[in-house]
């Protein structure tokens, strides 16, 4: 007798909850569940950590092969590649699933979209600055597909699935769902954050302000320490 019925499980794996869940996109956070894709494969199963240990639950359901690994570790380069190790094992017979076929891209939708866009879901709100900062992407069409461009990072390449889902070029699902018509506005959300429209002005002043504001405490050290050199240095003399 199976511990968990089949539709509790289907019902783990699917996300409902986000606008791009509702628009179909099914890469994202079910319950407790979420799909990373690895080599063409996408894996469903969660991984955590606390300090001094890692772990990771993953499975891939059409092909019956799944896993589980601790370590007692916060070594994340390692736990990242015993992963990749095991994935490599488990699949090494597996045909790759079949790419869903592109379609071509519908402009229009995508219009309010196209220049940069800034995330907006931080998973930990302490982190909300760095990450708006830093997670700025520049999306562009090129030659029918969409080309997201990170102010830091590689470029990502998608094509179109349908009018508002897409995929990397490799990848057998859609990660990606822009939202035109949200009740906030556009917004485009991936499997693991959403991103709204900011304009080329707002970027470059946030990135001018934040490489003021770094010189500064640069600079400010340096007086620091240049004054406490001037004060030793006349310390010595008066003792002398």
């Amino acid at each position: 007798m199976p511990l968990v019925s089949r539709s509790s499980i289907e019902r783990m794996e699917r996300p409902e909850t986000t606008l791009a869940a509702r628009a179909g996109l099914r890469a994202g956070y079910g319950l407790s569940n979420y799909v990373t894709i690895s080599d063409g494969f996408a894996y469903h199963g969660h991984n955590g950590g606390v300090e001094g240990g890692l772990t990771e639950l993953a499975y891939l359901p059409d092909q019956s092969v799944g896993y589980v690994f601790f370590i007692n570790s916060g070594n994340g380069s390692a736990s990242e590649k015993i992963g990749k190790l095991i994935h490599g094992y488990l699949t090494r017979d597996q045909q790759k699933p079949d790419l869903p076929p592109a379609v071509p891209l519908n402009n229009a939708s995508l219009g309010p979209f196209f220049g940069y866009l800034e995330p907006i879901t931080p998973r930990q709100e302490i982190m909300r600055c760095l990450e708006r900062i830093l997670g700025v992407v520049k999306l562009t069409c090129a030659n029918g597909k969409l080309v997201a461009r990170p102010m830091l990072g590689k470029r990502k390449v998608y094509l179109a699935t349908s009018d508002i889902l897409f995929r990397e070029e490799k990848e057998p699902m859609a990660t990606l769902a822009p939202i035109p018509l949200s009740a906030d506005g556009p917004r485009m959300q991936t499997s693991w954050t959403m991103l709204r429209p900011i304009s080329a002005l707002a970027v470059w002043l946030e990135w001018g302000l934040s490489a003021l504001s770094l010189a500064l405490m640069i600079t400010a050290v340096l007086f620091a320490l240049v004054g406490c050199h001037e004060s030793y240095s006349v310390s010595c003399r008066h003792r002398a």
